[in-house]
């Protein structure tokens, strides 16, 4: 980010922001708020923004990943049910230096990283909801 946060006031201004940049993705309010504030405390310690990968993904979306090589020449296995397609869910680019930063606020926020996940999702970070199930994709 090009800019310096320097007061709570600017911080929340900021965290709010990119909250509402992430509703206009599809990205759930609760999802949105966490990533806007963790983005916004990076950006406050001058910590670059992880890369985006993906976000909010429609049914369609979600299903088309099974026609996707990854970079080992298999195909992709995406989850059967999916935290994208609420808008609770967000892929970002592991190799980014500030990711781990990223993910250990994420989940000190109540998300979960895919890197903890039974079968490994590494860059995957989700934030179900209780009483709210993923979509079936397929």
């Amino acid at each position: 980010m090009a800019f310096t946060i320097r007061t709570r006031e600017q911080l929340f201004a900021v965290a709010v922001g990119m909250a509402r940049a992430q509703e206009d993705r599809g990205i759930h309010p609760a999802a949105a708020i966490r990533f806007g504030l963790i983005s916004a405390l990076l950006a406050m310690a001058g910590i670059p923004q992880p890369d985006w990968v993906s976000g909010f993904r429609t049914l369609t979306q979600q299903a088309a990943l099974r026609t996707v090589v990854g970079f080992d020449g298999k195909f992709l296995k995406p989850a059967q049910r999916s935290w994208h397609t609420r808008g609770l869910a967000y892929d970002l680019r592991v190799a980014s230096p500030s990711f781990n930063v990223f993910a250990l606020l994420w989940t000190a926020l109540g998300g979960r990283d895919g890197r903890d996940f039974l079968s490994p999702d590494p860059g995957h970070l989700d934030f179900p909801i209780k009483g709210l199930e993923p979509e079936a994709a397929f």
